[in-house]
């Protein structure tokens, strides 16, 4: 198995010490939610370009709804505390099957 050696900063290196962390399980399951993390960003940028394709570029007021919709979300805290965030989004070829007769 390749290694990697890692530097923490003071503080964390403490935290980890202090608290028994397991620091490479720790380093492990970080990266892996950041790959996801990125990985899904990713696939909303490809599934916004389809619709972008299909139905053409958002007005100012799509884009101002969005934001308002996203702030109120949050602030509502809407985000089941029960989702999985170790769960990967399965990759989508959204370019065959997009129906999106408005």
């Amino acid at each position: 198995m390749p290694r990697v050696q890692v530097y923490l900063p003071d503080d964390l290196y403490e935290a980890v010490k202090k608290h028994g962390l397991p620091a490479s399980r720790l380093l492990q399951e970080a990266v892996r939610a950041d790959l996801r993390r990125r990985e899904a960003i990713e696939e909303a940028k490809r599934y916004a370009a389809v619709v972008i394709d299909h139905l053409g570029e958002p007005s100012v007021e799509d884009y101002e709804w969005a934001e308002a919709l996203s702030r109120e979300v949050l602030r509502a805290g809407e985000i089941s505390p029960d989702v999985d965030p170790a769960a990967a989004l399965p990759a989508a070829d959204y370019s065959e099957d997009l129906d999106l007769d408005l």
